[in-house]
């Protein structure tokens, strides 16, 4: 709600660093399945708990999943975000518009007097 009532581009900026951050920890997680992978694809020399190795790959493809969703949560809220920017200004240089056309018209309509005093 706070951020409706005061959308402010370093709001945006701060929802692209975060989407940035997502991004870059999931790929370090999908490079860390790709190790664990090909770990327990070589022989090793004791290999006692291969079978535990699928363990070891669904925990981080879990990880990247959640991170995709947060991700995503955070493109749509900086959509919202932008938008509310977009909006506010739409209502304020209808504001100013309006404000101009009144203004500026009767700035010409104002005449001085001879003696200095203004008169309509």
């Amino acid at each position: 709600m706070a951020s409706r009532r005061d959308p402010s581009v370093s709001k945006v900026q701060l929802l692209m660093h975060l989407h940035e951050c997502h991004k870059w920890a999931a790929l370090a997680c999908n490079r860390n399945v790709d190790r664990i992978s090909k770990l327990f694809a070589s022989p090793l020399p004791v290999q006692q708990h291969v079978h535990k190795a699928g363990l070891y790959v669904e925990d981080p493809r879990y990880l990247i999943g959640e991170l995709d969703l947060h991700a995503e949560e955070i493109d749509r809220l900086k959509e919202g975000v932008v938008a509310q920017i977009d909006l506010f200004d739409k209502r304020r240089n209808r504001n100013i518009g309006i404000f101009i056309a009144i203004y500026v018209p009767l700035a010409f309509a104002t005449v001085r007097r001879p003696d200095g005093s203004q008169g309509v």
